[in-house]
């Protein structure tokens, strides 16, 4: 695909993003109230952390990595799964680390933090660096939008009280979830099953330490 047409798909992608927070932040600050937004935006902000943390700075480092062996349709496989199960490994200690954090905390609301878990669990499986590294801009930004919009459309319909809270973070959840998913769909045809080795997997730790710290700068 031309440069030009990842960048026009990319940048309709950026505009439905500017958009839709446009159309639906003033209904959910009118539902929920000033309160329950800042309950919701709290668990939003904690989970965020866990997530930074579970990723491990992989997705600049994997995109990257990726584009280095895309004409190698065998190295790339094992690229690929390599930076996959390092995912999984620092998504799988975040998760348990929030957990404790969640159970011994005092927060108002708790069940909208236990519902952002699912957040962290999804984030192991988003494979968008790959298609990133392959420059196939088209079925992450024709996807993300068709998510995007079908969230705003479920918003509308059922958010309607402020009891409403915990359906809004699990929508919002359950959409990225969904996001993620659709992309494995076209997995198969980008890499292979292949086997790896442990040192294989930990040998990308040291390389994605430098982005990982400059995430958290820029969080």
């Amino acid at each position: 695909m031309s440069i030009f047409k990842n960048y026009i798909y990319n940048l309709f992608y950026q505009i439905i993003l500017i958009i839709v927070p446009v159309v639906t932040i003033p209904y959910v600050t009118g539902v929920f109230g000033a309160s329950n937004i800042g309950i919701y935006s709290l668990s939003d902000s904690i989970i965020q952390c866990f997530i930074l943390f579970g990723t491990f700075g992989q997705f600049m480092y994997a995109s990257r990595q990726i584009a280095y062996v895309r004409d190698d349709f065998e190295l790339k496989s094992k690229t690929f799964w390599e930076i996959l199960c390092l995912k999984l490994g620092f998504t799988a200690i975040a998760l348990i680390v929030y957990l404790i954090f969640i159970t011994f905390s005092h927060f108002e609301n708790k069940s909208i933090f236990f519902i952002q878990a699912i957040n962290l669990l999804g984030m192991a499986f988003d494979v968008s660096w790959l298609f990133m590294g392959v420059e196939d801009f088209k079925k992450l930004a024709l996807r993300g939008i068709s998510i995007k919009i079908s969230g705003v459309i479920l918003i509308f319909t059922l958010i309607k009280t402020p009891l409403d809270l915990w359906k809004y973070a699990l929508i919002i959840i359950l959409i990225n979830i969904l996001s993620n998913l659709i992309l494995w769909c076209y997995v198969p045809k980008l890499v292979k099953p292949v086997k790896i080795k442990l040192k294989g997997v930990i040998s990308h730790i040291k390389p994605g330490i430098p982005l990982f710290l400059t995430s958290v700068q820029l969080s």
